[in-house]
């Protein structure tokens, strides 16, 4: 059931996360990063627990928009699509 539950998440805060990265909003993304961690403790992921904060660190001691973020985020939603077999439609 929790499975369910995070696939269901994932669908809708996977794009979420591509369009943060496009809008290269960094309070955005530490927010993401935090909501995300919370989700994947609950459902014992602790690789992705650490990712997403990880994540939220950086953005959290960084001033502006950072190359790292935007490497970091793209490679964690890779990740969570190849981990969950989420398939998004490309925007490209």
């Amino acid at each position: 059931m929790l499975m369910v539950a995070v696939f269901a998440h994932l669908k809708n805060d996977l794009p979420r996360l591509l369009a943060i990265v496009d809008e290269e909003d960094r309070q955005a993304l530490a927010g993401w990063a935090h909501s995300a961690s919370g989700a994947f403790e609950i459902v014992q992921e602790p690789k992705f627990v650490e990712e997403c904060r990880q994540l939220q660190r950086l953005c959290d001691d960084s001033e502006s928009w950072t190359t790292e973020m935007d490497e970091r985020a793209v490679s964690l939603h890779e990740a969570l699509c190849d981990h969950y077999g989420v398939d998004e439609p490309s925007t490209h």
